[in-house]
């Protein structure tokens, strides 16, 4: 039996509410794993009745969307205890981060990460499988080149036009994130994702995992759940 569960996006429009230097860890959470810019995708195979056999937790963040910029920053103040820090700390903390937030290559470049999360990770899980154990469904990435990869992952709206890797920052240790980097426009200037469009696939071809029990299956986004005064936010 294959089990495959993917979160879908549920967060809705709840973050426009307040700014993200209020966001709870909670709001956080939610923003990078179960949101319109990131999913979690749960697969599990088992052969009876038993723990699944094998298993994985992946999860995609859209990292050229603004908003999930800034969760992972407010991530970071969390972490680092923000609130305590002086008025001058936090002077220089804003300096050193601007940059991030203002991600001026995201002006050309779809930016997109994938990480495999340690279980117990703030994330979400499947009721079905409590405790569940999973392998680093990207660990066949980790020693691998853009020339290795670049032919086989690339994001593809419903209309099939798709868009190839240009970057690529391989995971460097277990249950990290690996980079993947696309241009927005075609060598005729039009872009690949706007408000007309209905969706788009970010996918790895099931080759690259060859070896591994379970390959990473693709992501698919709606794009009506990622536009904001009629723009993408992505």
């Amino acid at each position: 039996m294959v089990l495959t569960l993917v979160i879908a996006p549920t967060f809705g429009q709840a973050w426009k509410k307040k700014p993200y230097t209020e966001w709870s860890m909670s709001d956080v959470v939610r923003i990078l794993n179960d949101s319109p810019w990131a999913q979690t995708q749960i697969q599990s195979e088992s052969v009876n009745y038993g723990s699944p056999a094998n298993s994985y937790v992946a999860t995609i963040r859209l990292r050229s969307a603004l908003p999930i910029r800034q969760a992972l920053l407010r991530q970071k103040q969390f972490q680092m205890n923000y609130q305590r820090f002086t008025a001058a700390d936090k002077a220089r903390f804003d300096k050193e981060t601007e940059e991030f937030v203002r991600c001026p290559e995201c002006a050309d470049y779809y930016i997109v990460t994938v990480g495999s999360p340690m279980i117990d990770d703030p994330a979400p899980r499947s009721p079905t499988f409590p405790g569940i154990t999973a392998f680093d469904v990207l660990g066949p990435l980790r020693d691998a080149s853009l020339d290795t990869v670049k032919s086989s992952v690339y994001l593809e709206n419903n209309k099939g036009e798709r868009r190839n890797l240009v970057h690529f920052i391989p995971p460097k240790a277990e249950h990290t994130e690996a980079m993947f980097v696309f241009p927005r426009k075609d060598a005729q200037g039009t872009i690949l994702i706007t408000a007309d469009t209905q969706s788009f696939y970010f996918k790895i071809d099931p080759r690259l995992f060859k070896g591994q029990p379970l390959p990473l299956k693709p992501f698919k986004f709606d794009v009506q759940k990622l536009i904001e005064n009629g723009a993408v936010v992505f």
